[in-house]
């Protein structure tokens, strides 16, 4: 597949070409071709290799003091905490194990941790080269994974703020980076190149590349117990995998266009996918049998399993969040405020809220307690 690198360098040609052409012929019109080339090449560049420097932490009493960052109550619903400090779109949240802190990842290149219970900003990492797309706790809460536009993916160490990596061989898009349970292995799935690939991550290198993906991948997740792997590719399917030994168990076929999210329950038994086709999809893990198919106002961008693994959460095209119950199918709430796409959805492990993420550069905690049984 052509390199992201290439695909902006021939913006910038063909800009550059078209523009002195259209000086040198007296063509407006070309001359503005040229220009609109150039300038989405330029962006483009900035956003994935604009940004030099070393990452930097960023405390919480800076990040109060600069007055970027607030939080506020709905005012026609104050079950739900909207935290705005991110200055561009919010591509993913998870929350961490004792589900105290909440991770965002943003196109501004900035990762932030806040303070669940009342939203305020903890600490910032700032300095990072492009847009952060994924973010994933250790199961200790310790090390927080990312992965990132600039074809890196890095290890967050919260007690002490380093950063390890990034991870040698990695040269992709990561779109979804995800823990095992025990900690020691880190999957993840990227834009530009089929295959999942497994990381050692007290060596912070490549341990192996699993094939079968025929397009790029989107989404990855462990089941809970750690021996089965699902990915979500561009070409529609979901391959489920044996990661100790990299073998192909199973591919659920059904959904029509790319998946964009995987998640499991939390007792293992089910997978929910989400895909641009405007669906939502549970299956029977053993079995690789359908369960249920929901229908979503435009594409599904986010898929989570709560806690207790009765409901489902989806959130996407249109910005609208929809909870199911995932046993018999029926739809439970529909959460409303985001003024643009849902980019990620996470339950906080305590089950009494929703974290989600959106293009319009906000975060919401929602509190669901009311809308399941």
């Amino acid at each position: 597949m052509i390199p992201v690198k290439l695909y902006i360098a021939l913006f910038l040609a063909v800009g550059g070409m078209c523009f002195v052409l259209a000086v040198a012929a007296g063509q407006p019109g070309g001359m503005l071709l040229g220009l609109f080339f150039l300038g989405w090449g330029a962006v483009a560049w900035y956003l994935r290799y604009g940004r030099r420097g070393t990452p930097s932490l960023t405390s919480r009493a800076a990040i109060e003091d600069s007055g970027i960052s607030h939080v506020e109550l709905d005012r026609s619903d104050p079950s739900v905490l909207t935290i705005r400090g991110h200055k561009w779109a919010v591509n993913c949240v998870a929350f961490s194990p004792d589900g105290s802190i909440l991770a965002s990842g943003s196109n501004d290149t900035t990762i932030k941790l806040w303070d669940t219970a009342g939203g305020t900003p903890l600490r910032t990492l700032d300095g990072l080269t492009s847009v952060v797309n994924s973010v994933a706790f250790s199961p200790d809460g310790s090390t927080l994974a990312f992965g990132s536009s600039d074809q890196t993916i890095r290890f967050w160490k919260l007690p002490t703020g380093q950063l390890l990596g990034p991870l040698e061989g990695c040269r992709d898009w990561e779109n979804s980076v995800t823990f095992s349970p025990d900690g020691r292995t880190l999957a993840s799935g990227g834009w530009q190149y089929p295959g999942v690939r497994l990381w050692d991550v007290a060596g912070l290198k490549l341990l192996q590349t699993l094939p079968g993906q025929a397009a790029r991948v989107c989404a990855v997740a462990y089941s809970p117990d750690g021996l089965t792997l699902a990915s979500g590719g561009a070409d529609g399917t979901i391959k489920l995998w044996d990661p100790a030994v990299g073998r192909l168990l199973r591919t659920l076929q059904g959904q029509g266009k790319f998946v964009l999210s995987v998640s499991f329950s939390p007792d293992g038994r089910r997978l929910a996918s989400g895909s641009e086709d405007k669906t939502i999809k549970l299956w029977d893990v053993a079995e690789g049998r359908l369960l249920h198919t929901f229908g979503y106002p435009g594409w599904v961008s986010a898929v989570a399993f709560s806690p207790d693994s009765r409901t489902v959460a989806a959130g996407g095209q249109g910005g609208t969040i929809r909870l199911w119950d995932a046993a018999i199918g029926q739809m439970v709430g529909t959460l409303e405020g985001h003024a643009d796409n849902v980019s990620s959805v996470c339950f906080n492990p305590d089950g009494r809220t929703l974290a989600s993420a959106s293009k319009d550069s906000t975060i919401r905690i929602w509190n669901i307690s009311g809308l399941r049984r």
